[in-house]
């Protein structure tokens, strides 16, 4: 699913949204395998489009300004 294999916290902690591609030769349809990573990440997918699915995640730190989703 990812590059590296691993779906750690640490890069969606730093970030609230992620921008993922996903893979011609991935199995699934695109909008399933956006909304399987959002859930295995504690995120909400917010848009697929083509291969494309951005994923948020409200931040725990306090030094940031979040983004509020309408």
């Amino acid at each position: 699913m990812c590059k590296s294999g691993n779906l750690h916290s640490e890069p969606p902690e730093a970030r609230e949204l992620i921008k993922i591609n996903i893979l011609e030769n991935a199995d699934g349809v695109p909008r399933e395998i956006g909304e399987q990573l959002a859930e295995k990440l504690g995120a909400e997918c917010v848009i697929v489009i083509g291969r494309k699915a951005v994923l948020y995640r409200r931040s725990k730190r306090k030094d940031i300004t979040h983004i509020e989703l309408n």
